[in-house]
């Protein structure tokens, strides 16, 4: 079976260590330690989007079968080209440590030298559920992962 498995972000390197780019980080610890190909034919089940999210605390880690965009700009974008919401998404937790109407200003700063200290924990972890997820079904890896 074949998965496509989104990290969300924007490129550039000024963007390379913000909060919004946590889908990158984890596709790139993914890609160091997988053989990944790539193919243009696949199941909207077999889609994956990591995401960086505000709703939940640094380092959380949630998957779900599908969702709002939930004011996200890049889940919005997919949503429009899929026509869908019903999509798997891993969610990471970049917190909400933001004075109201400063989102965009917050998940694109950098990451706090403290959160670094739990960083590889919690991207290894998104690298293990993104594994299972391809091998366990996304039902198994939802029971088995979601709330650790």
């Amino acid at each position: 079976m074949k998965y496509l498995i989104i990290g969300l972000g924007n490129p550039g390197a000024e963007y390379s260590t913000t909060r919004h780019n946590i889908g990158f980080k984890v596709l790139d610890k993914l890609a160091g330690l997988s053989n990944i190909s790539f193919s243009t034919k696949i199941d909207i089940e077999n889609i994956l989007v990591v995401t960086d999210d505000i709703s939940l605390p640094f380092g959380i880690v949630r998957m779900r079968k599908k969702g709002s965009d939930g004011g996200h700009n890049g889940l919005k974008d997919i949503q429009n080209q899929l026509l869908s919401s019903n999509y798997p998404r891993l969610r990471f937790g970049v917190g909400n440590d933001f004075p109201r109407g400063k989102q965009a200003e917050y998940v694109l700063d950098n990451f706090l030298d403290e959160d670094y200290e739990t960083m590889d924990d919690r991207t290894d972890l998104a690298v293990k559920m993104i594994q299972a997820f391809t091998t366990m079904g996304i039902g198994r890896t939802m029971s088995d992962f979601n709330g650790k």
